[in-house]
C-alpha cells in the first residue's frame, strides 16, 4: 500500500485543511481497508488448517510439601559437613526428604548416599568393607581438632604430625611416665654412723670405694590421664 503524504499540521498550525488533503488521507483509509480485506480472503481460503502437535512435557518431579520455617535450617546444611548438638537424639522434624546420620564410623551403600559419597569417598575406609560402600568419619570419644596444616603450615599449635595429616587423628588418654621422661637430676648419698663400732656405712671394700648405692625402689608405674577438662557433644551429618 503506497501512503500519500499530507500537509504536515503539527508543524504548522493554522493551516487550514483543504479539500485535497482531506480526499488524499480518505484514499489511504480505503487502501489500508482494501488491503486487510485481500489478507482475510487469502486465510480463508485454507482447506484445512494446519496441525501442530502437543508439546511433549518432561514428567513434572514429585510435588514437595511446603517447607515450614523450623525446617529451613536443614535445607541449609551442607551434604557432608558436620553438626554438633548436644541432644542424644537426630533433630526431629526433619523434611521427609533430608536424611541425618550419626558420625560414628558406620558403614553405608554409596547408591543411597550418592551426594554424601562424592565428598567422602573411601577415605574413612579402614578395609574389608563391601563393594558399593564406604564408612563414615567416627568421632566417639575424641575432641576435634583443626588440621594443622589449613591454610598453610602451623607451629603454634599441635605439631604432631598426626595433625597436619588429611583425615588425621592420634593423641592418647592416659600416659606412662618413664625414665626418659623425667627430668635430669642426681641423688646425694652422705656416710652416716655404723652404729657403736664407729666407722662409716660406706665403707671400702678390698680397698675400693664403693660406686654405685642400690636404694629401695618405690613407685607403681601406673598410666595417668592427661585430659583436658571437657563435655560430651554429638556429631552428625546430612546425608541426602
Amino acid at each position: 500500500m503506497t501512503y500519500s503524504p499530507q500537509v504536515d499540521y503539527a508543524s504548522k498550525p493554522g493551516t487550514p485543511v483543504l479539500a485535497a488533503d482531506a480526499l488524499k488521507e480518505t484514499n489511504n483509509i480505503y487502501s489500508a481497508l482494501n488491503e486487510l480485506a485481500g489478507i482475510v480472503a487469502a486465510v480463508s481460503n485454507f482447506a484445512v488448517w494446519p496441525t501442530v502437535a502437543a508439546p511433549v512435557l518432561a514428567t513434572p518431579p514429585p510435588a514437595r510439601a511446603l517447607v515450614t520455617k523450623e525446617q529451613c535450617p536443614f535445607r541449609a546444611m551442607v551434604i557432608g559437613d558436620i553438626q554438633l548438638s548436644p541432644q542424644a537424639t537426630l533433630p526431629g522434624g526433619v523434611p521427609s526428604d533430608i536424611t541425618l546420620l550419626w558420625l560414628a564410623g558406620q558403614v553405608v551403600n554409596q547408591a543411597d548416599y550418592p551426594e554424601l559419597f562424592a565428598r567422602y569417598a573411601s577415605q574413612y575406609n579402614t578395609g574389608g568393607e563391601a563393594a558399593g560402600t564406604f564408612r563414615l568419619p567416627k568421632y566417639n570419644g575424641r575432641y576435634l581438632v583443626v588440621s594443622a596444616s589449613q591454610g598453610g603450615a602451623s607451629t603454634d599449635g599441635i605439631t604432631a604430625p598426626w595433625a597436619a595429616q588429611a583425615y588425621g587423628k592420634g593423641g592418647a588418654e592416659n600416659v606412662t611416665l618413664g625414665i626418659p621422661n623425667i627430668p635430669n637430676h642426681s641423688h646425694g648419698i652422705s656416710p652416716v654412723s655404723a652404729g657403736a663400732g664407729g666407722g662409716s656405712a660406706l665403707s671400702s671394700v678390698g680397698g675400693q670405694s664403693p660406686t654405685t648405692v642400690q636404694t629401695t625402689a618405690v613407685g607403681g608405674s601406673q598410666p595417668f590421664s592427661v585430659l583436658n577438662p571437657g563435655a560430651v557433644i554429638y556429631a552428625y551429618t546430612r546425608a541426602k
